[in-house]
């Protein structure tokens, strides 16, 4: 068939635009390709993989809090109570011998001769000895035949208002004892020290000497006399 100059034209305008439309599909479709989600085409660098998780909120309550049973305030605001003596603080002395049924013994006093109260307890020293350089210890007992902390299970903790006084027991046997640990006589010195202290007071023996057999000591208690029975 010969086409005519007018049929050439139309037909190369239609190929044309068949062509351009083509083009334009090839690009809608290009451009329309992405990550679902995501901003960034196919090709650019993936999002970071890491997250930030905010901090959580939390909500204090607003009641008031319930005490627990048995607590106290804040311990600085509580009264403290009296310190322990010191030796300077005490004036040792002893009272008068007692004796019964083969035994001896005499009151070992502690006065508070400060104006601070404070608080006395346990066992004084007792220690006799000889020139000669050797000594015996008494044992420590909570009472002994003569009395001491009669009725208690430990020795009590007793406090001394300026001029108060307590008192222990020193008490030996005065008849031959062979179960004693030490029988032997001739001690010249007593050596008391005040309980929990380094405060020593030396007594020379009235009668010549002192004895050390079943030689006892008892804790301190109220009063000039050594027994919880008496005061």
């Amino acid at each position: 068939m010969v086409m005519n100059t007018a049929t050439k034209r139309i037909a190369g305008a239609a190929a044309m635009a068949v062509a351009v439309a083509t083009a334009l599909a090839g690009c809608a479709s290009q451009a329309g390709t992405q990550v679902a989600g995501s901003s960034s085409p196919i090709g650019s660098a993936p999002p970071s993989q890491s997250t930030v998780s905010a901090a959580p909120t939390v909500t204090l309550g607003t009641g008031s809090a319930t005490p627990v049973p048995g607590a106290t305030a804040n311990a600085e605001n509580q009264p403290a109570g009296p310190p322990a003596c010191t030796g300077a603080q005490i004036r040792q002395s002893t009272g008068p011998l007692g004796a019964a049924m083969g035994h001896q013994g005499e009151a070992l006093v502690f006065t508070n001769t400060s104006g601070t109260t404070c608080t006395i307890t346990g066992y004084p020293g007792a220690t006799v000895s000889k020139p000669g350089g050797s000594h015996w210890d008494a044992a420590r007992v909570l009472s002994s035949y003569l009395g001491g902390a009669t009725g208690l299970t430990a020795p009590p903790v007793v406090t001394l208002a300026p001029g108060a006084a307590a008192s222990a027991l020193l008490m030996w046997t005065d008849v031959q004892d062979p179960s004693a640990p030490c029988r032997a006589s001739g001690f010249t010195q007593l050596q008391t020290t005040t309980p929990n202290t380094q405060s020593t007071v030396t007594y020379n023996a009235a009668n010549g000497d002192y004895s050390c057999e079943n030689m006892q000591v008892t804790p301190v208690v109220p009063g000039t006399t050594g027994e919880t029975q008496q005061q």
